[in-house]
């Protein structure tokens, strides 16, 4: 959750609610359907992870490298 302000809802600040979905995919030959946000990219994983999005997307896929660094490790 964060609280950034729209110039379209009058300068005023609102509660914006992000959900990331993160999954392995078992093929490559997957088709997405969007209801919304026609944009969306696929972005292979890397080590480490290269930068995305840095309000709210860089913070979450760094934590999850780190999840999946000490994972291999143990």
């Amino acid at each position: 959750v964060y609280y950034p302000v729209y110039k379209r809802f009058g300068g005023e600040q609102v509660k914006k609610t992000v959900v990331i979905f993160l999954a392995k995919l078992k093929s490559t030959a997957i088709e997405v359907h969007v209801s919304e946000h026609p944009g969306f990219q696929w972005v292979n994983w890397s080590s480490p992870p290269v930068p995305i999005e840095a309000k709210t997307i860089d913070t979450l896929v760094n934590k999850v490298h780190e999840y999946l660094t000490q994972s291999k490790d143990e």
